[in-house]
């Protein structure tokens, strides 16, 4: 078989192919024109996949055709507001063929999705400023029910369109005063209605129009964005982490993994009145120099010089359309529009900048109680990718223990709960620094050959007792480190069950159609335990079972794209390193949490939130309505992040003793490390695996050698 390097050549060779195909489009409309670049690309495309993914026999499936045409007419139109039924009735008639990308329905589908998306959003825009004028804040417009979870519901007719947008300004409105304002209650809601209702409405419409001419203006317009979403849809369709990348997504995601990426310096958080607030500012960033930003400040407004004064609203926006919004590579400069606690509006403009990113570099401090035990939170698997000797994720862990080890811990509490992953080479170095020696896991490439990763340093830095946390959102290098620690019996594993994604991916460019490529991330390899058994879908199971809402945002199964890991007829013998029996510790933790009046809040208020997140919406547009029906979200919500929240009566945190010395000379360290172990102190989850943990020292003192 061809090694990955034999197979990057010939790709490189068809890339070669591609763009010389691309100079003999001439005598066709702009329009055609582009079809026909996006039906070479996707010519392109599917070699790639055909020749790279894991699982190239999917493409040869006749439901992934399918999948990806659905998914291409969702993405079209995901809220359902701009194409009709009778739109997409038409579009559908057309079968995508994936293998032979010059046949006529493929060009026909392209073309057609332009004519008719174009139109539409032409339309929306001219239907949007004449409903406007329709609504009126104070009546009842009824109940928005349109608007789906699952897929995007179609208007049958033009009345019904227009029904939709007048709903969707009123809501916009509604939803603009309610959490900008945050009012006490009804009757102060329907007075900002009265007073600021026309405003909100026409902040919203400009919000709409906005979206609409975003789309106009894509790279390429109309025919560009179809073309991205076209062969996005046909990426994703093969698994839910391979896609066709602009050059920014593969920006974004370079910045993710990397702790030299450039920042405008602001650490986000939204807090459950629904306010974007600046969380803390990075010492030395742009907005640290600036000196007009401040903690706390809320974002209420970002502008963008360069894209023509576009103004974007926060309200609109959830925390991660935010966060996008101010990391995209091209987007260097912005203003942002804070209000003051003390209600004064400021704007400051910002320049991005290289600096450490905060959110890829991990702290330690030490839990003292009746034992001292080392606590390190890892927010994600960063390491350097321009080859510079920055350090990755595995050497800062490494240090932290050094320090920690210092203060005579008993015992570490690692918390990798929310790390998405990234870079699998430091979860394997990191599981090196926990093992003497040894194999760690398996790696199952697309030819079925298998590859035995083992730890690349012989020596454990720290072979003391382990407790690793983990969550939901726990995935990828997390999940792979953590059933490591599970195989060995190395570490006691707590939390809820990851997320259940056991590939890896790779990123290739394509062919330029210009000055700017365009690249394919793809999915090559499977990753499998120790005992045969993949967390594919699965996810890793922890020892100790903790309720929590972390699954809301959806786990690796619920994707139709995911793909399966069936299990494999390859064991690798390893003697575990614990070798006691745990369900006295496991009963023990169950008795504490099924009597914390808390932990059942939680898990009640986890399954509730569940129910209502699978149901589709259904919105009152009456002001009294809208705002008791928010705060009855409100209330909860802010409920379930109280009930997380206790002060520990078995240990209070500190800072280890050289940090500890850093604070004294430093205000913003000081500052900043005194909020982070207010939280630790506070957090019910680490008060229960310190209990855990402590339970379970005898049985890391009873060892055998690996």
């Amino acid at each position: 078989m061809k090694s990955i390097h034999a197979r990057r050549r010939t790709f490189a060779a068809l890339v070669l192919l591609a763009v010389l195909l691309l100079g003999r489009a001439s005598g066709t409309s702009a329009q055609t024109q582009s079809s026909s670049l996006t039906l070479q690309k996707m010519a392109l495309l599917v070699e790639g996949l055909a020749r790279f993914h894991y699982q190239p026999q999917r493409l040869t499936q006749n439901e992934l055709a399918r999948g990806a045409q659905l998914s291409f007419l969702r993405n079209l139109d995901p809220y359902g507001i701009y194409l009709q039924q009778s739109d997409v009735d038409a579009l559908s008639a057309f079968q995508l063929n994936v293998l032979r990308a010059s046949v006529p329905d493929n060009g026909a589908l392209l073309d057609g999705a332009a004519l008719r998306l174009r139109r539409r959003l032409q339309d929306a825009r001219r239907l949007a400023r004449e409903q406007a004028a329709q609504v009126r804040l104070s009546d009842d417009g009824g109940e928005l029910d349109w608007m789906s979870r699952e897929r995007p519901r179609y208007a049958a007719d033009d009345d019904e369109l227009r029904r939709r947008w007048r709903q969707l300004l009123h809501y916009r409105a509604l939803s603009r005063l309610y959490y900008a304002n945050l009012p006490a209650d009804a009757a102060e809601f329907q007075e900002l209605i009265a007073r600021d209702g026309a405003a909100a409405l026409r902040a919203g419409l400009q919000r709409e129009e906005s979206n609409i001419q975003s789309l106009l203006d894509f790279r390429g317009g109309v025919e560009g964005y179809i073309s991205y979403l076209l062969l996005n849809a046909i990426a994703s369709a093969m698994d839910p982490h391979s896609a066709y990348w602009l050059d920014d997504d593969r920006r974004q995601f370079e910045a993710a993994l990397s702790t030299r990426a450039e920042s405008f310096g602001i650490v986000l958080e939204k807090t459950v009145f629904g306010e974007h607030r600046i969380a803390r500012l990075i010492p030395g960033g742009p907005a640290w120099r600036s000196g007009r930003l401040n903690a706390g400040d809320s974002i209420l407004e970002l502008k963008f010089p360069d894209e023509q004064g576009r103004i974007i609203q926060t309200v609109d926006l959830d925390p991660y359309e935010l966060q996008e919004l101010l990391n995209q590579a091209s987007r260097r400069r912005i203003v942002i529009v804070v209000r003051k606690p003390d209600s004064r509006r400021l704007e400051v403009a910002l320049q991005k900048a290289p600096l450490q990113l905060e959110e890829n570099v991990i702290f330690c401090y030490v839990l003292d109680g009746t034992k001292r035990i080392g606590y390190i939170y890892l927010p994600s698997f960063y390491r350097d990718l321009e080859g510079l000797e920055a350090p990755g994720a595995a050497s800062d862990v490494a240090r932290a223990l050094i320090q920690l080890k210092r203060e005579g811990i008993e015992g570490v509490i690692l918390d990798l709960r929310d790390n998405g992953g990234g870079a699998r080479v430091e979860a394997q170095d990191l599981a090196g620094i926990f093992l003497d020696q040894g194999p760690l896991f398996l790696q199952r490439d697309r030819d079925g050959r298998l590859e035995l990763l083992k730890d690349r340093n012989r020596g454990a830095i720290y072979s003391g007792p382990l407790a690793v946390m983990v969550n939901a959102r726990s995935a990828s290098a997390s999940e792979f480190f953590a059933g490591v620690m599970q195989d060995y019996r190395r570490a006691l594993i707590v939390g809820s069950r990851t997320f259940g994604k056991a590939s890896s991916q790779v990123v290739l460019p394509m062919p330029r159609s210009g000055p700017i490529a365009d690249h394919l991330k793809l999915t090559t390899n499977m990753y499998y335990g120790l005992n045969g058994r993949s967390h594919q879908r699965r996810g890793i199971q922890p020892d100790f079972l903790l309720p929590d809402g972390s699954a809301l945002g959806g786990r690796e199964e619920q994707s139709p794209a995911a793909l399966s890991a069936e299990d494999i007829d390859r064991r690798i013998n390893t003697a575990p390193i614990a070798s006691a029996d745990l369900s006295d510790l496991i009963e023990a933790s169950e008795d504490r949490v099924e009597d914390d009046e808390q932990f059942q809040r939680i898990a009640e208020l986890s399954a509730r939130f569940q129910r209502q997140f699978s149901a589709d919406l259904e919105i009152p547009l009456e002001g009294g309505r809208f705002f008791r029906e928010l705060q009855r979200f409100r209330r909860e919500f802010e409920e379930y992040q109280n009930a997380s929240r206790r002060r520990s009566q078995g240990f209070h945190s500190r800072s280890p003793e050289f940090a500890a010395r850093l604070e004294a000379v430093d205000s913003y360290r000081r500052e900043l490390h005194s909020e982070q172990r207010r939280q630790i102190d506070e957090d019910i989850y680490i008060d229960e695996t310190y209990k855990i943990l402590i339970d379970a020292l005898p049985i890391f003192s009873i060892r055998r050698r690996p």
